[in-house]
């Protein structure tokens, strides 16, 4: 036909599912959970890192900037990556549980955003029983209404400690609004450790790692440029990320299961 190349025959090799699930469990994959105080901008930070590992093209960004201005909410752009939903948009919260996927150089992780707003936990729970680890997202500029009055962080906490989940990086985001303040990270982070390897909740302190950064500009997420966080020593959220440990995976040769979800919506006489 004309000058077009003829159709190169590709094959594909075939793999057993042993050998698929062992080049899948070979650089480690994690269910992970992104868990909130308040109305936080969870999704935003969640969808900038996704940008960053380059899991978002630049036409695909450009898109979301684009309609989030238009629609009054140019801030939200990041978020949308995630919150996909016209509800979810307008209103600025999440609502189902949305499921991304992103590579590190020795891990793969698979996002399970959850709900962050009290009438939405039980799809929180729903993400909640299928991760293996969580990023609790704490906001410093409102840290004390998220923490002490009314907010959700010891709830959420609650949560997930109770539904298995044992490894948790805290992220402690817009450090940017207090000028990358050392003491106000410091005196975050004691406080929150406290009460996550305290009775309450129960976790073991190798299992809680703090993270200085700034969803909104990415800073600390993948790389550390900003001057006023020369004092941070630690590791980047995805570095962070990298370190945890694999979580445990039952035998490629055991027996096929799968969940299901069924809802009885009325019986009838």
């Amino acid at each position: 036909m004309g000058g077009q190349a003829p159709l190169r025959e590709r094959r594909v090799p075939l793999v057993s599912l042993e050998q698929f699930l062992g080049a899948f469990a070979a650089k480690g994959s994690s269910l992970l959970l992104p868990a909130v105080q308040m109305l936080r901008r969870k999704s935003t930070l969640m969808g900038h890192l996704l940008c960053l590992v380059g899991q978002v093209s630049s036409k695909q960004l450009h898109k979301f900037e684009k309609e989030s201005k238009e629609m009054g909410k140019a801030s939200f752009f990041y978020a949308w990556v995630l919150d996909e939903g016209d509800d979810e948009r307008s209103r600025g919260v999440t609502i189902d549980v949305c499921v991304k996927h992103f590579s590190t150089k020795s891990r793969q992780f698979t996002i399970l955003d959850a709900p962050g707003h009290r009438d939405f936990v039980p799809n929180m729970v729903h993400g909640a029983v299928q991760a293996d680890v969580a990023i609790l997202v704490v906001d410093v500029s409102h840290f004390e209404a998220g923490f002490d009055r009314g907010g959700q962080t010891k709830e959420h906490l609650q949560l997930i400690r109770a539904l298995g989940i044992s490894n948790v990086v805290v992220a402690v985001n817009k450090l940017d609004t207090c000028g990358w303040d050392q003491k106000v990270f410091e005196e975050t982070k004691r406080r929150v450790h406290d009460y996550m390897t305290g009775p309450e909740v129960g976790f073991k302190q190798s299992s809680v790692n703090f993270v200085p950064l700034s969803g909104f500009s990415g800073e600390n997420m993948l790389e550390r440029k900003e001057p006023k966080l020369s004092w941070w020593t630690g590791p980047t959220l995805v570095e962070a990320l990298d370190q945890l440990p694999p979580p445990p995976r039952p035998s490629s040769t055991a027996p096929l299961r799968l969940g299901s979800d069924f809802e009885v919506l009325k019986v009838m006489s």
